[in-house]
């Protein structure tokens, strides 16, 4: 049954609670069956207590009966007392967790129960104390109550703990009475009931431990203890334990506390039912030193008087009492705690009254005849429903949307930050948002006033502009315009690109005044921080395609650090640079360059720029360059910066560092690496063309000048392009060969002013000359298999600066050795010239080297010296010298020499002459053998048949086997040799032949003949080894290719030369 559908039940004229968002109630009551209860509507029973929790209701009625409805279940199953029998129960509490409840009666008496379990279990030890209220451990299990704290009627606070229905500890903590100390009680003083107690935990500031604190209500005051623990409370008088007093109390003075429904979640209500009104404040966590427990006063709320009595005293009594105040309404018979609301019970009426502004929201009134006197309300925490009950009935209290105008009594408090907490519709946000900007700009908090503008997109941007305008604050108007920027939606880049120039612009302007007025340390800090927010605006507009704009309004205002920092926002790289390469701060610039290099900028901004920043830091920029991140900048591009001949000489030393670092790390470039050491690589195309970074062109200058130089007639070999890596080789010529120079101005300026003072050079500054040159020189010599290496070049550059001793070098590593040694002989360096004579590979031009020594140490006429160029040379003679000696140097100086010359040439004669008498003998041996090659035969027997076909051999003969054996001309397998030509070949001629089965080295002796012949000692004559006649050779037909069928003519006599002509003719070799 809904009660606000009954007009004459519950007097919907007395309404006036509406909601002003709809014409709807808030809460309405719906009327439970007593059913549910276990009870029968037909009977005359009496509900005397409800209790409600963790969506279990215990209901008692006065006849004793105490019923368990389980709503989850739907189950009622009525309490068993045993045999003491409780016949009037006065109270029903219950644990919010629903664990434990304890059942009192109007005798005194107690039980408690269990959730698991229907038997109510007495409590002796409480027999005696009337208990009005309870404060419940929130750590309490489903088997122990662990630490209660229990207020009784006659005003005593007692701790109790009930483990498995039996008092385990009951013991007083304090006594509230009139007269008495308060620790124990005492039978003259006056008690005071406690109608309620509550614990809470807390936290001491000063240690930050965990307080436990107890709120007590009895009489006229609200009391406070705290301590670590139950037994450690601290002990204080009545008066010192008072927190509040109030001039009336309630006798249903309830004590009730929540979480705050707005504000600070964690932050703890009271509400206590008083005689004048509910008490509310805030319990102070964490507690200060001063041990206050509450923040602030608290604020009394007022009971919502009865519509009945508002008529009577306006319309009914004398004239008197309509002046009057009205009688303040008596005290509620409850009270309990909605999310946002109160609710109270009366006699004649419910009412429903906000926590936020205390005003009344909704009553309605109540028909004793037909729902009977109204009891109580008992709300269930965790299952959310609110309960009120009559002695007849039981309602649970519905509430719709009760959250609905709490955004708008907040809103008219002025509480604007919770009001925008508590919108669910955005209309709602956008109110709350404009009437809080309104009110910032009313108070004159303009800049605050402007960011609550810009998050209220609602409110017109003309209309905020022209208020801003109208009072001309320009820091409100420009945090209008940032807020307005960074909540911009990312798409709509148009309205952000003016946003963002504007708020630029009036940034700016905002700065200049500033800056005209920064006098002290506050104004100076003051313009830091705009400066900070300046930055933070550039760098949200960095995505925006008004950079063009912006860099003009920065560097027309003069703010030129922030156009740079924009720019590195924006990854314009180019224009950072820029900006310090203008200022002179080439190591920012350079530090950039590092940055920007991390981040995986383009090295074309290294090129571009290397010509100032290497010339201002020679060493930070070659140290740049050095980085692994930079390694794929082409060197050639960066050489035209670094190329500074006549640079001073820490120029050259960082140029020559980085020139040094690319011949190392770029093989590729300088001829070193790949396909380029290999075979010299693909020359590159001859079509003349000057390349970014090169130095001149390709081949038509260098080429030229060198050809003009040595007179030569085309490109010398190994003459590159000034376009590939004969330029870094080049340009550290040029550069070593400055050093040089330099060393030798020092050298020779140490060496006048030696000369001034009549004293010797310093060693110093020969020592740095002689070093500089050997440098160039160790250089060189690295370099002088290089393909890419230009000496032609090297060596006019030497030969410009003086530096004999590389011109030397260069002209040994192009083959003029000559050249070489007649310029080391010109700087009166014998030793150099004598490393060079050494170096041809032609014996005669080695010797013609040497005697250009000899040449040129003759004039000094040290005849010790002569003879040890001919000793060192070991190309030279005393014949070779003696044309170079002068007419004055006696042969004696020479005797040595001569007679080991002469030695020398006796024992080439006798070595000639042994060899003429080896060929003659040899000769004489040769005719031998051939006579006896005359006289050699073989008999063959007539019928003697040829081994191949059976066939008589003598009708056709061609020749013998090594068998004795024959074979005629048709059948000539292979290589037959006649016996008669074997009998005019010499012996030795087919040495080393041997036959297709015959063993390597075999020698096979001819019948009848010598099958070994030893030559003579002296003639030359060695082992030979005749082919048996008729043999067939095999592979010697394949070295001297014969006709196998051809016959050969009867055998004569002839003289030399007819039988050479015969071999000849049948033996072609």
């Amino acid at each position: 049954m809904d009660l606000t559908s009954d007009a004459d039940v519950l007097g919907t004229r007395g309404n006036v609670g509406v909601s002003s968002e709809g014409d709807s109630h808030i809460f309405t009551a719906r009327q439970e069956g007593l059913e549910h209860l276990g009870l029968n509507p037909g009977q005359p029973a009496r509900i005397s207590g409800v209790a409600a929790s963790n969506s279990t209701v215990l209901a008692a009625v006065q006849a004793g009966e105490i019923v368990r409805w389980d709503q989850c279940e739907g189950a009622t199953v009525p309490i068993d007392f045993g045999r003491d029998r409780c016949t009037d129960v006065a109270r029903v509490l219950l644990e919010p967790k629903g664990f434990h409840a304890i059942i009192t009666s109007r005798m005194g008496d107690s039980w408690y129960l269990n959730f698991q379990s229907n038997q109510a279990k007495p409590l002796p030890k409480l027999k005696e104390h009337q208990i009005e209220t309870v404060a419940w451990d929130p750590d309490s299990t489903p088997a122990s109550t662990r630490d209660l704290i229990v207020g009784t009627e006659r005003g005593q606070l007692l701790h109790v703990v009930i483990n498995d229905g039996k008092e385990k500890l009951v013991r007083p903590l304090y006594a509230f009475e009139l007269g008495g100390s308060g620790r124990q009680p005492n039978a003259a003083a006056i008690h005071q009931p406690v109608c309620g107690v509550h614990r809470e935990r807390v936290q001491c500031k000063a240690d930050m431990a965990e307080r436990i604190l107890v709120l007590a209500a009895a009489g006229c005051g609200l009391y406070a203890f705290m301590g670590p623990s139950l037994e450690g409370l601290t002990p204080r008088e009545t008066s010192k334990a008072l927190v509040y007093e109030v001039p009336r109390d309630s006798p249903h003075g309830d004590l009730l506390v929540d979480s705050a429904c707005v504000g600070d979640a964690f932050a703890k209500n009271i509400f206590w039912l008083t005689g004048v009104g509910v008490l509310s404040c805030t319990i102070k966590n964490p507690v200060e030193a001063d041990n206050a427990v509450l923040e602030g006063p608290p604020s009394i709320i007022p009971f919502p008087p009865s519509p009945k009595e508002i008529v009577k005293h306006n319309h009914g009594g004398s004239l008197v009492s309509s002046l009057l105040p009205p009688e303040p309404p008596p005290a509620p018979l409850a009270m309990a705690l909605a999310r946002y609301h109160i609710i109270f019970l009366f006699n004649d009426r419910w009412a429903a009254v906000s926590r936020i502004n205390h005003d009344l929201v909704q009553q309605q009134e109540w028909a004793k005849t037909t729902h009977g006197l109204p009891r109580g309300l008992s709300r269930d925490l965790h299952g959310e429903r609110l309960w009120m009950y009559s002695d007849k009935q039981l309602f649970e209290i519905v509430a719709e949307r009760e959250d609905r105008s709490i955004w708008l009594l907040l809103l008219r408090m002025e509480r604007f930050d919770e009001a925008l907490k508590a919108c669910t519709l955005p209309a709602q946000r956008t109110r709350v948002l404009a009437a809080h900007a309104d009110w910032l700009f009313r108070t004159g908090k303009f800049v605050e006033a402007a960011k609550k503008f810009a998050e209220d997109t609602a409110v017109p941007f003309e209309h905020v502009a022209l208020r801003f305008l109208r009072v001309d604050h320009k820091p409100a108007l420009l945090e209008y315009l940032r807020c307005r920027l960074r909540r911009c939606q990312k798409d709509d880049r148009v309205t952000r690109a003016l946003l963002g120039v504007w708020a630029v612009e009036m940034s700016l302007a905002h700065l200049n005044d500033m800056r005209l007025a920064a006098h002290g340390s506050k104004a100076r800090a003051a313009l830091d921080v705009e400066r900070g927010k300046l930055k933070e605006l550039l760098r949200d507009c960095k995505d925006l395609d008004v950079h063009e704009p912006l860099y003009h309004l920065l560097q027309s205002h003069g703010w030129l650090d922030e156009l740079a920092y924009f720019a590195e926002a924006r990854r314009d790289f180019n224009t950072v640079i820029v900006h310090h390469v203008s200022r002179r701060d080439c190591v920012s610039a350079i530090n950039k360059l590092a940055d920007f290099q991390a981040d995986g900028a383009g090295e074309d901004l290294v090129c571009r720029f290397a010509p100032v920043l290497f010339g201002a830091e020679p060493r930070a920029f070659v140290s740049l360059l050095l980085r692994p991140q930079l390694e794929k900048v082409d060197p050639l591009s960066v050489l035209p910066a670094v190329y500074l001949p006549r640079a001073p000489p820490s120029h050259r030393a960082e140029a020559l560092r980085y020139l040094k670092h690319v011949v190392q790390n770029h093989p590729e470039l300088i001829g070193q690496g790949g396909e380029a050491a290999a075979g010299g690589g693909e020359s590159a195309p001859s079509v003349p063309s000057i390349r970014t970074g090169s130095l001149l062109p390709d081949n038509d200058f260098v080429t030229g000048a060198v050809e003009d130089f040595l007179g030569g007639g085309g490109a010398a070999p190994g003459c590159g392009s000034w376009a590939s890596g004969t330029a870094v080789l080049n340009a550290s010529v040029v550069l070593f060969a400055c050093d040089c120079v330099d060393a030798k101005a020092k050298e020779q300026a140490a060496a006048s002013a030696a000369s001034r003072a009549a004293e010797s050079p310093p060693e110093a500054a020969v020592a740095i000359a002689v070093g500089a040159e050997d440098q160039l020189i160790e250089f060189l010599t690295e370099q002088q298999s290089n393909t890419l290496l230009d000496p032609r070049f090297a060596l006019r550059v030497c030969t410009e600066k003086g530096l004999s001793r590389a011109a030397v070098l260069l002209y040994g590593i192009m083959g003029m050795h000559e050249e070489a040694v007649d310029v080391a002989l010109q700087q009166g360096d014998v030793g150099l010239a004598k490393q060079n004579a050494c170096k041809p590979p032609d014996a005669r031009l080695r010797q013609k080297l040497w005697l250009r020594i000899v040449e040129n140490q003759v004039a000094s006429g040290d005849v010790q010296i002569i003879t040890g160029l001919i000793r060192e040379s070991q190309e030279l003679s005393v014949r070779d010298v003696l044309p170079y000696m002068s007419d004055a140097m006696t042969i004696s100086a020479f005797q040595a020499e001569i007679c080991e010359c002469l030695d020398k040439y006796e024992n080439q004669i006798e070595t000639m002459r042994q060899e003429m008498d080896d060929h003659q003998r040899a000769l004489e041996a040769f005719k031998e053998d051939l006579k006896e090659a005359e006289e050699r035969t073989v008999t063959i027997e007539q019928d003697q048949p040829c081994e191949i076909c059976g066939i008589p051999a003598m009708q056709e003969l061609h020749g013998l086997t090594r068998r004795q054996g024959c074979r005629n001309s048709c059948c000539g397998h292979g290589a037959l040799l006649c016996l008669r030509v074997h009998a005019l070949l010499p012996r030795g001629l087919l040495a080393g032949v041997d036959p297709p089965d015959s063993e390597p080295g075999e020698q096979r002796p001819i019948a009848g003949t010598r099958g070994d012949t030893s030559g003579a000692s002296g003639g030359g004559r060695g082992q030979s080894r005749c082919i048996a006649a008729g043999e067939d050779i095999g592979g010697g037909r394949r070295r001297f290719g014969w006709n196998s069928g051809r016959r050969l003519p009867p055998l004569r006599a002839p003289d030399d030369t007819d039988h050479h002509e015969a071999l000849h003719r049948r033996v072609r070799i």
